[in-house]
């Protein structure tokens, strides 16, 4: 005769529970919100292949795409931190257009000496793009007024001002050549070009366009490297995962996903090789995209960005300054918005009244399309959804806002006045945290108590015994108390 014991959890943070084989496809009705974005966008890219007798895949069409809307996922980076942070910025458009026609009026028409050198006005206009973020970010965090009605009268005064600027309905340009590779011009072959087939010439000397098929090297290494970087770093992040015991995706998934990006990723890289290599905005692009990703899941700024958004009373308890975050929030959306209109202006070559005309509706829909919430705190950051492994199965449990607000803080230890607030706030909401397998009594009346509902009153100090003889234990802490000099414990005063 044999008796079985239950295994005994490795981590405090979720129960290690023997987990049988999940079949892929209902992982993958799990996770439809982030799959279901890479399905549609396949099917759309195949559909419209047919449907143009293959013209969406040429080289040149896909440059074309990627120079005309660039300047959308540039403005959409620093629209979802607006929209995570529970706020709007229905301005970009016209901030955009602004800023182009002040690029274009310091480049051709005002007779500025060196300031009139492309870089140099492009230093000066993502500065006046941040201070007009700036001045937006002030009435919104500091005064309370609705993001919804500072940005819209922003739209319409930056609108006037862009019209205004250009002496009412011209344009100004041409602009400079080097201005204007920013948005058309392509990295340059350092390493060489290799030819596969050579290029037929005609009966006058002259090479046949089209012919012959020549790789531009450089990219096809910025392709390999970045699709191996790729995979790395997911592979690190899920191992991440499943060391802390939270619930990763299958592996058969994961290496079917991590294919077909990377397989598609290396389609799109060798039809830019065979025209005249990657784009500068699409390089632009790409850091941009890589730096984002960095500050949303590793940095504190980004893990207070998420906590504000999902909870702006328990992110002010826990101690982050969420006006000074508000602020930084719309600083970084006008500095992208001004480098939109950069973009913009280089793509057309000229500064028109109509630039950006709309364009904060296509920004907005893109940070929606994206799996952004209009109510703040979700989108592609640190939280996922926080679910975890509970007695065997997949449970949606809510996620305790206490170590979520110490997450948002990079990991400090809040002094006693923030845990207290914490508490209250758990106690209001119902979301404090419960050991496993036991359930969670109602607060007392002393701080760091509990009593059973209907009981007397608890003693005065915890760690007492009340009349029923049973020892009342402390309530779980967020944190280990840190420790205080005497002089501290003085000016703090009794505990209350």
């Amino acid at each position: 005769m044999s008796t079985e014991s239950a295994p005994v959890p490795k981590s405090g943070v979720a129960e290690d529970v023997q987990q049988g084989p999940r079949v892929a496809v209902s992982a993958l009705v799990t996770n439809l919100r982030e799959y279901g974005l890479i399905l549609a966008l396949i099917l759309i890219m195949v559909f419209f292949q047919f449907t143009t007798s293959g013209t969406l895949f040429k080289p040149v069409n896909l440059s074309n795409l990627v120079q005309q809307n660039s300047f959308i996922i540039v403005m959409a980076l620093g629209m979802l931190l607006v929209i995570v942070s529970g706020h709007i910025d229905l301005s970009v458009g016209s901030v955009a257009g602004f800023i182009g026609a002040l690029a274009a009026m310091m480049m051709v028409i005002w007779p500025l000496g060196p300031f009139s050198n492309p870089l140099v006005v492009s230093i000066i206009c993502l500065i006046v793009g941040g201070a007009i973020g700036a001045a937006q970010g002030y009435w919104i965090a500091y005064h309370r007024i609705p993001s919804f009605i500072v940005t819209l009268a922003g739209m319409l005064i930056f609108r006037g001002i862009c019209q205004a600027l250009l002496g009412g309905g011209s344009s100004v340009g041409p602009l400079p050549v080097g201005f204007k590779a920013l948005s058309s011009g392509f990295i340059p072959d350092v390493i060489g070009s290799l030819t596969l087939i050579p290029p037929v010439v005609n009966a006058a000397g002259k090479t046949i366009v089209g012919s012959g098929l020549t790789l531009h090297m450089t990219t096809i290494v910025i392709g390999l490297v970045a699709v191996l970087a790729y995979a790395y770093l997911g592979l690190r992040a899920r191992r991440s995962r499943e060391r802390h015991g939270y619930e990763a995706e299958p592996f058969p998934l994961f290496v079917v996903k991590t294919l077909v990006i990377s397989a598609l990723t290396l389609f799109l890289v060798y039809q830019f090789a065979t025209y005249r290599g990657l784009p500068i905005v699409l390089v632009v692009m790409g850091v941009l995209i890589a730096l984002f990703v960095f500050v949303t899941k590793r940095m504190t700024v980004g893990r207070r960005i998420y906590a504000m958004g999902g909870n702006a009373k328990a992110a002010q308890l826990s101690g982050i300054k969420t006006e000074r975050l508000t602020l930084m929030v719309f600083i970084n959306m006008g500095v992208l918005s001004a480098l939109g209109g950069l973009i913009i202006a280089a793509r057309l070559g000229q500064a028109v009244p109509a630039a950006g005309l709309g364009s904060e509706l296509d920004v907005i829909a893109a940070v929606f399309i994206g799996g952004a919430s209009a109510m703040g705190g979700v989108g592609q950051g640190y939280w996922r959804g926080g679910r975890r492994l509970h007695h065997g199965r997949d449970e949606q449990r809510h996620v305790d806002h206490g170590r979520q607000c110490r997450l948002a803080t990079g990991g400090e230890r809040p002094g006693a006045a923030r845990r207290r607030g914490l508490r209250r706030l758990q106690q209001e909401q119902g979301l404090s945290r419960e050991k496993p397998g036991r359930t969670r009594k109602p607060y007392g009346s002393h701080r760091g108590c509990r009593q059973e509902a209907g009981a007397k009153k608890s003693p005065e100090r915890p760690g007492q015994r009340a009349q029923s003889g049973r020892r009342i234990s402390p309530v779980a802490r967020i944190g280990p108390e840190p420790r205080r000099s005497g002089f501290a414990r003085w000016a703090a005063g009794p505990r209350q």
